[in-house]
């Protein structure tokens, strides 16, 4: 009985500790694609959990502007901001559900539709986020509640 209750703590402590260094290990934004007042931006991963993912996006969005030149049609700001997971790369258009980008040269101008994170400025300081069946409104300081919103994007940008 004591080596059942033995394996059992050290099989939750290994998947805290994994759950742990998943939540916490650094991302990496491999390219930014201006696409009207669309920003989409490939990372390599993002965090676990949405809260994580948001406080990510806060530490983040301005040096990431100011890298990529992100520059919005808009006096506003942008409209829309998409992160994408870069899995596999670059990857030609195919049959396959992709974002192209005619700013690149095809044949591999196109990624999967792997939506990580989608964010929409929605004034007073606030800011929507939407991952895939949650919505959140969160701020720069830290509030982040979890809202109830029949309206989900699907897609930021389309041809």
């Amino acid at each position: 009985m004591r080596k059942i209750i033995f394996i059992v703590i050290a099989l939750l402590l290994f998947s805290c500790a994994i759950f742990i260094y998943l939540n916490n290990r650094p991302s990496t934004v491999i390219a930014v694609h201006q696409l009207g007042n669309t920003a989409v931006i490939l990372v390599d991963h993002l965090p676990v959990t949405n809260s994580a993912k948001i406080q990510w996006w806060y530490s983040h969005i301005d040096s990431i502007t100011e890298r990529y030149h992100l520059v919005a049609d808009r006096p506003e700001g942008m409209f829309f901001y998409a992160v994408y997971a870069f899995d596999k790369g670059y990857q030609k258009e195919g049959k396959e559900d992709r974002l192209c980008f005619d700013e690149m040269t095809p044949p591999e101008n196109c990624v999967d539709k792997n939506i990580l994170l989608q964010m929409m400025p929605w004034g007073n300081g606030e800011d929507k986020f939407y991952f895939g069946s949650a919505t959140y409104m969160a701020n720069k300081n830290g509030d982040i509640r979890r809202i109830y919103d029949p309206v989900k994007i699907v897609e930021p940008y389309e041809k």
